[in-house]
């Protein structure tokens, strides 16, 4: 863990997913797979671009990567589908927002914010986050 100089810490996480995989649980899976790790709204979003897998799979690694920086996993701690990433119109990087269940973990590992990026491309999805944490 880094220390900013306002004595705030901060982790980061970097995740990839390659899409032909993320598909391949798409078609194997179908919606099981969707509610499992993804909000309604990150469903319907994703299935209605022209490509969804790619979607998913930018949205799985961002979720990893957060998870990554902010040192819990998916079994143990928050589930893939308490955490949402949307693109909001205002901004170029999409937005994570979590469940009120997760933002209980979140606390009391004293993470006090957090940010992400994505990108993909027809093959592969890399998100990096950071996690920002009291002292």
């Amino acid at each position: 863990m880094e220390t900013l100089p306002d004595g705030l810490n901060f982790q980061i996480g970097v995740d990839i997913a390659e899409v032909d995989r993320i598909a391949s649980s798409l078609e194997k899976f179908g919606d099981r797979f969707k509610e499992r790790n993804f909000s309604a709204e990150e469903i319907v979003y994703c299935d209605a671009k022209r490509h969804p897998a790619m979607h998913y799979a930018g949205r799985w690694a961002a979720k990893e990567a957060f998870l990554k920086a902010v040192g819990v996993g998916i079994m143990r701690g928050i589930p893939m589908s308490a955490i949402s990433i949307m693109p909001p119109p205002t901004r170029t990087r999409p937005v994570l927002t979590v469940s009120p269940e997760a933002r209980v973990v979140l606390a009391e590992r004293r993470v006090v914010a957090w940010d992400l990026n994505i990108t993909h491309s027809r093959t592969i999805a890399v998100a990096a986050a950071v996690a920002f944490f009291s002292k």
